[in-house]
């Protein structure tokens, strides 16, 4: 019972999704597509099997795109009005997040629980170019250090390529970031490709974002993900709801964010 009424609202809220994306939304011309794979750690309880995820970076020489490989196929098939059945194979609830870095800041937005929410942040990376090299898909790279997040973090970029971004918000660097990893091994971005592309794409994957200060972004999130009855629109028995809970909690005992500290 309570999976079906999971099921059902799961496709209620794609249906919204798939109504709201690239309505009247400004759009930009990359001209380089940069995919990543990142390794996580996301749990500390034992045992816990790293996670692998796929990411997207367009960009051109002033603003870039970061958002989860299932995320672009979506954008894509729907720029071509494709059929609304392709569409929904490429449907990611779990990855609707979508990061844009331009010269001014950093603009994060993300769909939590049918909410559109998001926050803007500063560019404040300081990093340390040190004198080690590396080599990632066939491309030579130097390393830098930085602490970020509550994590310290090396990354090896290349300094032939005119773009001074990264994965994730990681940017500021005097050439393309291909790889970066915090001390622990607990999150690794890679880069697997790199390739030319043309064309326009949105800049943001949501249109009625509401936006908040990055502290108080945090707060909504946690309120809207306790709220396992979204605003009364789905009733559980108090047990189940009481399961929820518990179960959710547990998480957050073992969680292990990327980001430690905002």
């Amino acid at each position: 019972m309570i999976k079906a009424v999971f099921l059902k609202f799961s496709l209620s809220l794609f249906l919204t999704v798939f109504g709201n994306l690239f309505r009247a939304q400004e759009m930009f011309s990359p001209s380089v597509l940069v995919t990543y794979e990142m390794r996580s750690v996301e749990s500390l309880m034992e045992n816990t099997v790293p996670e692998v995820t796929h990411y997207v970076l367009m960009a051109n020489e002033k603003t870039a795109v970061f958002k989860a490989q299932s995320a672009f196929r979506y954008d894509s098939i729907k720029l071509i009005n494709g059929d609304q059945r392709t569409l929904m194979a490429s449907f990611d609830l779990e990855e609707q997040a979508n990061i844009v870095i331009n010269p001014k800041d950093i603009v994060y937005s993300d769909l939590v629980m049918n909410t559109e929410v998001g926050y803007r942040e500063g560019i404040d990376f300081k990093w340390q170019i040190i004198r080690e090299f590396g080599e990632v898909a066939g491309q030579k790279c130097q390393k830098a250090v930085t602490e970020k997040f509550g994590r310290k973090w090396t990354a090896c970029f290349s300094a032939v390529s005119p773009f001074m971004f990264g994965p994730y918000k990681f940017n500021g660097l005097p050439g393309l970031i291909l790889e970066v990893e915090d001390d622990e091994n607990h999150y690794r971005f890679r880069m697997t490709g790199i390739k030319k592309i043309e064309g326009t794409f949105p800049l943001s994957r949501l249109n009625q974002v509401k936006m908040f200060s990055k502290s108080d972004y945090l707060r909504v999130k946690d309120n809207l993900k306790s709220d396992f009855s979204m605003g009364g629109k789905i009733k559980f028995k108090p047990e189940h709801t009481r399961k929820f809970q518990a179960a959710r909690e547990l998480k957050l005992k073992s969680a292990n964010p990327l980001e430690r500290e905002p």
